[in-house]
C-alpha cells in the first residue's frame, strides 16, 4: 500500500509540475495575434467544464469509495488499482483543462480569458490529489 501511494504521489507531482510548466510556456510563447473565433472559445470552454465534471464524478464514484474500502483491506490489489486509476484520471482531467487554456492562448486569446481555465485546471488537480487511505484499527471507528 505504501509503495502504491508513493508512486501515485510521484505521478501526481509530475502532472502538477507539468500543468504549471504549460502555463509558463503558454504565457511566454503567446503571440499578440487576433482573438480566436468566439465559437472556438465557447467549444473549448464547454470541453473544459465537461472535464471538470468528469473529474469530480471519477473522484467521488471511483477513487473515494476505493479509498474508503482500502481502510479495511489495505492489501486488496483490485481496490488499489481502482484508487490509482480514479486518482490519475481525475488529475488528467485537470491537466487537460490547463492544456485547453494553453491552446486558447496560442490561438490568440488574452490572458484574462484563459486565466479561468488555468485556475480551474489547477483547482481540479488539487482536488485530485492522492490521499493516503487511513487503515482502520480493529475496535475503533474509521476516521472520515
Amino acid at each position: 500500500m505504501e509503495n502504491s501511494h508513493r508512486t501515485l504521489r510521484i505521478i501526481y507531482g509530475a502532472m502538477l509540475a507539468a500543468a504549471f510548466l504549460y502555463i509558463i510556456v503558454a504565457e511566454q510563447m503567446a503571440s499578440a495575434s487576433s482573438a480566436p473565433d468566439r465559437m472556438i472559445v465557447g467549444i473549448v470552454t464547454a470541453l473544459a467544464i465537461g472535464n471538470a465534471i468528469v473529474a469530480v464524478i471519477v473522484r467521488t464514484k471511483l477513487a473515494k469509495p476505493a479509498e474508503l474500502a482500502l481502510s479495511t483491506d489495505p492489501e486488496n490489489a483490485a481496490l488499489q488499482n481502482r484508487w490509482r486509476m480514479g486518482t490519475i484520471i481525475a488529475a488528467a482531467m485537470g491537466e487537460s483543462i490547463v492544456l485547453f487554456g494553453m491552446v486558447l492562448r496560442f490561438l490568440g486569446a488574452d490572458r484574462a480569458n484563459v486565466a479561468a481555465l488555468y485556475l480551474i485546471g489547477v483547482v481540479v488537480l488539487v482536488f485530485a490529489m492522492p490521499r493516503k487511505p487511513q487503515v482502520a484499527i480493529p475496535g475503533m471507528p474509521p476516521q472520515p
